[in-house]
């Protein structure tokens, strides 16, 4: 019985660590503001074998640290990145824009642009 116990357990560990292995945020973010259109782009360096069950799940913006919005994705149709456009407006020159995103297998990661 001691033996079927600890069988389990290092199964438990292997296909857990296997899940974690899988998870990983994006690796980079570009954020590129357009002041003639007051458009954001972001670009979200995330390599994945299938965007229809590993992707970028989730955008935050927030612009001079309040809550702007917030995009929530079912998939990611490039197997090196998403992208994401938000129309923000005229920004003033030092305004900060910070964007969250957030891998649907788990992980996060955070970049701030200050516009010029």
């Amino acid at each position: 019985m001691r033996r079927v116990a600890i069988w389990m357990v290092a199964v438990t560990l292997v296909l857990g660590g296997a899940t974690l292995a899988a998870a990983h945020s994006a690796s980079s973010l570009e954020m590129t503001y357009d002041r003639t259109g007051g458009v954001l782009t972001v670009v979200a360096a995330h390599k994945v074998p299938n965007g229809a069950v590993h992707y970028i799940e989730e955008y935050e913006v927030a612009i001079a640290d309040t809550e702007f919005c917030s995009l929530e994705m079912k998939r990611q149709l490039d197997k090196e990145r998403s992208v994401a456009v938000f129309h923000v407006g005229d920004l003033a020159a030092g305004t900060k824009v910070s964007v969250r995103t957030e891998c649907n297998r788990g992980g996060a990661l955070s970049s701030t642009l200050v516009v010029e």
